[in-house]
This record gives structure tokens, C-alpha cells and sequence, in this order.
């Protein structure tokens, strides 16, 4: 028959708490507690906390006389005494995880996201008499193995509930999207371990470490958006790699783009034009579009400016010059040039008059500068006329307006007109002919009745 009894821990290091199967010890027995465990007496209601080393216990169970205080309780002894061991080793990477899904909103992409969020965690008991009492009261309870997970287990509310609002907040106020944010985990880690460090003191335990390790939705809540990064990363790296071809071959894409563009009017099966206006339309220049402008100027351009002038020198009109030469005064209005010695020069206007004779059945109209420069001088010119002629055309560069083929002669001034003309440009004299007051018929000037109705005319 034993008379003192020795209790150690001899249970699973890895549990929180192990109650000794040892009980109802007699007064003297020995306790021997290790560095990794507090003990804690439960004697008669009571706790007490014991550290590290040998401790004797004392008890109201006598040795030799327990038999004898245990016959008024029916064998059961009135003064029941038990130890629990507390490891107070650091618990680590126990893991964690969200009940339910969390949904927010991504502020940048407008997404519903269903979020779930795990990570894990690291704890020990408290260094303290207080913080062991802590969780045998509140945690544990005086039960005969409490491990880790069931540490976890009670605690997975609260973790749970302080991270959903710490990561909600987080999307509601920072900007930041779902597709960055866990770059921000350790961030999230940290305002979540705050608030969670104060409620795990509050039960006797140590939170040294908290991690939010993953953050993860349903699949279906980003794949569409998921679709259109990739193929927008696709288009963006076949533009960059075409660039890098066009770049060694030596070409740029406006470049690319004409040729591609007259590939497609060369296959053309339209008439020829279609082809050359789209080369027109298409503003390109250089080497490929060089002999087709050669051969715009040699068969157009060319021959145009050579009728055009052709009609210059035969005093035909001249779109080109025509307007040039209205704007230049007058003949009759310029006023004789002055020679050094005082003496009157002729224009040249007056000595054309004066060497060519007048057409018939227009009398008095002078004749076009471009083709009287071709007439020799009369001989029945004056001989100043003849000598100054030379001077006259250096100091006046101003002609008189060509006549057009299918025009007339003013009858004020006799300057050349164009049928269809209202007024004279030189003098300001109508053109039009009278009409008659009665019946609105044109009539000619001089004549004294109208053809047409027989009203007298003045």
C-alpha cells in the first residue's frame, strides 16, 4: 500500500492541457513539473498555479487514515484533489478558415466577388498565473485532454468575424482591386492581429503570430473578366511582335497598310480607274506611285499648258490669263510714257493700233497684245513710234485684255468683252441691249419702232 504519491506530466506534448490520471493524493505527495508546463492544483473548489520544479502537496487525505475519513462517505473521500498540466510550448501553424463566403464588391471592375479567406496562426499560454487560471476557467475547463484544434475550434468565430470586417473595409475604402490585393495579405495580416491579440488574452492565450495566407473566389465571378485580359494580352503581344518584324524588315505600318491596300486594288477585278483612284486616294508618293505621276504629267498636264498657250499667242481666251489681263488697266486709260527728253511715247497699245489695220466688220478693235507682239512695225508708222517701241515695252509691262474669240468691242472705250458681260470692266458702259417698253423684246440701237409689237422708240 502506497503512502505518498509522485505526479508528473506523462501525457501528449502536444495537448494544451492533460489532466493527471493521479487523484485524491495523500498530504506529502510529491509534484514534479517541467520547464514546458505550468501544473495547477484543483483541491476542494480551489486552483492553485505551480511553476517548474519539485513541490510538495498538502492535503487533508491523511495517510493510514483515509479508510477511516472515507466510511461516513460511502468510501469516497471528502477532500477530492486533482492536477492538470498546462503546456505552455508555442503552438504553431495551426490553420484557419472563413465558415462562409464573404461578398464584396471590387471598386475598380464593378465585380461581385464571393470571397473566402484562410490562412493560420501560432499561440501560447500566457507567462502568467493569471493568464493559466484564464484558460482553465474560460477555455478549457477542467476536462481530461484539451489539444490545439480544439483551441481553434472555439476560437473560429471570432478569427472569422474580425477578418471578414477587416478585409471588407479594406475593398470599401482603399480602391484597391481583387486582382492586386494579395499583395496587400501581410497589410491585412497586421490590422486583423490587432483587434484579434486582445481576445485571445482574454482567455489565457498568447497570439504571437497571424498570417492571411490565400484570398480566393468562385471562379465564375471572374471569368468573363478573365476572358478579355487574355485576349487583350494577346492582341497587345501580336501588335508588339508584328512591330518587331516590321522594325527588322525596315518598314513601318503606314507603309504597310498602302501596300496591303494596293494589293488589294491591284486584285481588283473593277475597271482600271477603280484602280488608279485608289492609288489617288491613298496620297502615297515615292517609288510607287512615281510612274503613274509621270505619266499624269506627260499625257494631261502637258499638253494642256501647251493648247493653253498655243491660245494665248492666237488671241483666243485664255482661262489662265484671262483674269490677269482684266485686272490690268486699260489702255486708253494709261497714260503716255515720258522719255528723258521730254518727248511722248506711244503705248504699246497705240503702236499696234497704228501698224495693223483693223479687221473687217469690226472697226476700231484693237487687237491682242500676244499676237500684235508677232506683227512687224508698219513702215507707214512714225519713226518714234519705231525707235521707242523697244523702250515702251521694258517700261510698261501692262497689255491691253485679249479679245475672246466669241466676244465683242465695248462701244464706249472699244476694250475687248466677252458676250454675256453686263457692263464694261473698263469704263462701266452696259452691254445688254435695250429691250422694248411694251412687249420686253431685245432691239437694236437706232432703230425707231419695235419688230415685234410696232411701239414707237425714242
Amino acid at each position: 500500500m502506497k503512502v505518498f504519491d509522485v505526479i508528473q506530466f506523462e501525457g501528449d506534448p502536444s495537448v494544451v492541457v492533460w489532466k493527471s490520471p493521479v487523484e485524491n493524493f495523500n498530504y506529502g505527495s510529491q509534484l514534479i513539473v517541467d520547464e514546458n508546463h505550468y501544473a495547477v492544483l484543483l483541491i476542494e473548489g480551489h486552483t492553485e498555479v505551480f511553476g517548474a520544479g519539485p513541490h510538495t502537496l498538502e492535503t487533508q487525505n491523511l495517510p493510514f487514515l483515509g479508510s477511516i475519513q472515507n466510511i461516513a462517505t460511502a468510501g469516497k473521500t471528502p477532500f477530492p484533489c486533482k492536477v492538470y498540466f498546462v503546456n505552455k510550448t508555442q503552438t504553431m501553424d495551426l490553420n484557419w478558415g472563413t465558415d462562409s463566403k464573404l461578398q464584396v464588391m471590387d471598386p475598380k471592375y464593378g465585380l461581385i466577388l464571393n470571397l473566402r479567406l484562410h490562412g493560420n496562426l501560432s499561440y501560447c499560454v500566457g507567462d502568467s498565473t493569471v493568464s493559466v487560471k484564464k484558460l482553465m476557467e474560460k477555455m478549457s475547463g477542467f476536462v481530461t485532454s484539451f489539444g490545439s484544434d480544439a483551441v481553434v475550434k472555439k476560437m473560429r468565430g471570432i478569427i472569422s468575424s474580425r477578418v471578414t470586417d477587416t478585409v471588407a473595409k479594406f475593398f470599401a475604402t482603399s480602391g484597391i482591386d481583387f486582382f492586386t490585393a494579395n499583395a496587400h495579405l501581410l497589410e491585412l495580416s497586421e490590422k486583423v492581429k490587432e483587434p484579434l491579440s486582445q481576445t485571445f488574452d482574454d482567455y489565457g492565450l498568447d497570439l504571437t503570430q497571424f498570417f492571411m495566407e490565400t484570398m480566393t473566389t468562385d471562379n465564375e465571378d471572374t471569368a468573363e473578366f478573365k476572358q478579355a485580359k487574355s485576349a487583350a494580352m494577346r492582341t497587345v503581344t501580336e501588335a508588339q511582335a508584328a512591330a518587331a518584324s516590321r522594325t527588322i524588315q525596315g518598314f513601318t505600318w503606314q507603309e504597310q497598310r498602302q501596300m496591303d491596300t494596293l494589293q488589294t486594288l491591284a486584285n481588283n477585278q473593277g475597271t482600271p480607274g477603280t484602280f488608279m483612284g485608289g492609288m489617288l486616294g491613298l496620297g502615297v508618293s515615292g517609288q510607287i506611285t512615281q510612274p503613274f505621276n509621270n505619266l499624269i504629267s506627260q499625257n494631261i498636264n502637258q499638253p494642256l499648258q501647251g493648247m493653253g498657250q498655243a491660245a494665248a499667242n492666237m488671241g483666243g481666251y485664255n482661262p489662265a490669263g484671262n483674269a490677269a489681263q482684266q485686272q490690268a488697266p486699260s489702255p486708253s486709260t494709261n497714260p503716255a510714257a515720258q522719255t528723258p527728253a521730254g518727248q511722248t511715247v506711244p503705248t504699246q497699245a497705240s503702236v499696234v493700233q497704228q501698224s495693223v489695220p483693223p479687221q473687217p466688220g469690226t472697226p476700231g478693235t484693237p487687237v491682242a497684245p500676244a499676237a500684235a507682239s508677232s506683227l512687224p512695225i508698219s513702215p507707214t508708222a512714225p519713226a518714234s513710234a519705231q525707235q521707242t517701241q523697244p523702250q515702251q515695252q521694258s517700261a510698261n509691262p501692262v497689255q491691253a485684255p485679249a479679245q475672246p474669240a466669241s466676244g465683242s468691242a465695248c462701244p464706249s472705250c472699244g476694250n475687248a468683252v466677252q458676250s454675256g458681260w453686263v457692263a464694261c470692266p473698263f469704263c462701266g458702259t452696259p452691254l445688254g441691249k435695250p429691250k422694248c417698253p411694251n412687249c420686253g423684246n431685245e432691239v437694236e440701237s437706232g432703230w425707231m419702232a419695235c419688230p415685234f409689237c410696232g411701239t414707237k422708240l425714242k
